[in-house]
């Protein structure tokens, strides 16, 4: 896009030649380019590869299409159907992530979160800073297009006795992975993280923020000890 200067000209074609210069070979004085006051430094991307294993079981929770199409219902004022009996196969096999290929997977999303979370525990480094300099690579995605790390791990039914808002207690089904893995693949801006630190980050993130269900760091007070992880390679 041309750039208008003081006295009103286009002056796309040098700003042109600068972009050349800067992502060409040429190296601009000071390692980026200068203009009105403002250095703009050559991006500096890191791909981290890193193996974690889970040290406590990992809980996924996703909405199945029958819960959604439940609540679209509602919303929309249609007319409620007759309550239908619990299946619990069902319903624990409806609440994994399944990527296209046919296995199990986490959000990417929540490994991110996790990550980017785990920023409250170091001083000078805050999660805003975090959204803009690591991310998490899917393996795949869900039919409906949903990022997902995918879990080396056999998922089982886990029930356990919930409550509703009335107090009325009812089981639930969800899937658990007692022996876990991920390989996550980071992409991390390096002018803010180092790769030891994003590594440092991530190793924090598995000690005391968790993923899936009732991890540490789960909101309203759903907490526990579930989906921590360790650095076994990277």
């Amino acid at each position: 896009m041309a750039v208008k200067g003081k006295n009103g000209q286009a002056n796309g074609a040098a700003n042109g030649n600068r972009v050349a210069g800067l992502v060409g070979g040429g190296q601009p004085a000071g390692g980026g380019e200068v203009h009105r006051g403002v250095v703009i430094p050559r991006p500096k991307i890191l791909n981290i590869r890193l193996t974690v294993r889970g040290i406590t079981p990992l809980i996924v929770c996703r909405m199945d299409q029958k819960t959604q199409d439940e609540m679209r219902a509602k919303t929309e004022g249609k007319a409620k159907n007759a309550k239908e009996a619990k299946d619990p196969e069902r319903e624990w096999n409806a609440a994994r992530w399944v990527s296209t290929d046919g296995w199990d997977g986490i959000h990417a999303a929540g490994v991110r979160a996790a990550v980017i979370s785990a920023a409250r525990s170091v001083d000078g480094l805050t999660m805003t800073e975090l959204k803009q300099a690591i991310f998490v690579n899917a393996d795949g995605y869900s039919a409906e297009g949903v990022p997902l790390v995918r879990i080396d791990g056999k998922a089982r039914c886990f029930t356990n006795i919930c409550r509703t808002t009335t107090g009325v207690a009812y089981p639930r089904h969800r899937p658990k992975y007692d022996d876990w893995k991920l390989t996550l693949n980071l992409t991390v801006n390096g002018h803010i993280l180092s790769e030891e630190q994003a590594a440092n980050l991530v190793a924090l993130a598995g000690a005391f923020s968790g993923l899936g269900e009732w991890r540490p760091t789960a909101p309203k007070s759903m907490t526990g000890d579930f989906g921590r992880f360790e650095i076994v390679e990277a």
